[in-house]
């Protein structure tokens, strides 16, 4: 092809010839380089993944009461879970994801979206090497959907909080547990920053067009270098699937609560550092 295109060349006059030797060294960049590759993913996806959990969270028991119910709760009292003929149960489990923060020799502790887990009655937490875990839900934020789990098992790997700023445009990863199916992964840019959504009004979300669904909930956003960038938190969906706009809480947010919350509880958290294992 190159011989082609030079023998062409020296059969035009020295006026163009200048002109096709440009046009033959930009034509042979644009087909020997990509626009862009996603393969440097590869190794994000391969060091991130050992450090996710899927979460399974049974609901404490709730009923849809008439008077006539509410009536005889208040004269059965403590008993009244005894007799539960005519009483409609809510949906007893949500499934989630999430993320191992920090660990040490007995324990490690788990980031995930607070609407996962928050009044549940028990939370089973599964690692990437098959173990399942009763968890304990130390501390949850609703106004930035943020719950922090402990489990007793140590030595686990972990996940290091992103010092960096994200950028509109920027490529991140998308982590979790979709449909409650296996860890999987689904590559977007960031949309927008400092977006406010109802919900969760007094804080700033990561907008992105990464895929999240039903079971993706408190995975991870993750950016190039294998850091974690956001905690995944919700759709923009009226048929409660993906439709092009998911969010996530920024890094430096997390931060701010795994500060204060260290303060209150007696574990050796980190939200500065956290080494991987």
């Amino acid at each position: 092809m190159l011989r082609i295109k030079l023998a062409l060349i020296t059969n035009m006059s020295t006026k163009y010839r200048f002109c096709g030797l440009i046009f033959i060294a930009f034509t042979n960049l644009c087909i020997s380089t990509p626009a862009y590759s996603h393969d440097e993913f590869i190794s994000v996806i391969e060091n991130v993944k050992p450090s996710m959990v899927t979460i399974r969270a049974n609901k404490k028991k709730s009923f849809f009461k008439t008077s006539k119910q509410r009536e005889r709760e208040s004269i059965l009292g403590e008993y009244n879970d005894f007799f539960e003929n005519g009483f409609d149960k809510l949906p007893p489990q949500r499934n989630g994801s999430g993320f191992i923060i920090d660990t040490n020799a007995e324990y490690s502790w788990i980031l995930t979206a607070a609407h996962v887990v928050v009044g549940s009655s028990k939370i089973i937490v599964t690692t990437s090497q098959g173990s399942s875990l009763n968890a304990t839900l130390l501390r949850s934020d609703s106004g930035s959907d943020i719950a922090l789990l402990q489990v007793n098992s140590g030595q686990l790997p972990t996940l290091m909080l992103s010092e960096n700023s994200l950028k509109e445009g920027q490529s991140v990863l998308g982590i979790g547990a979709a449909f409650s199916l296996s860890m999987s992964s689904s590559l977007g840019i960031v949309s927008a920053l400092d977006v406010k959504l109802p919900a969760l009004s007094k804080t700033p979300l990561i907008q992105t067009d990464v895929s999240v669904n039903p079971g993706t909930s408190g995975g991870a956003l993750i950016n190039s270098s294998a850091e974690v960038a956001g905690l995944i938190t919700k759709i923009y969906s009226s048929t409660g699937v993906f439709s092009g706009s998911s969010f996530a809480v920024p890094a430096k947010k997390i931060k701010g609560l795994l500060q204060r919350w260290r303060k209150d509880l007696a574990v050796p958290i980190t939200a500065e550092k956290n080494a991987k294992q």
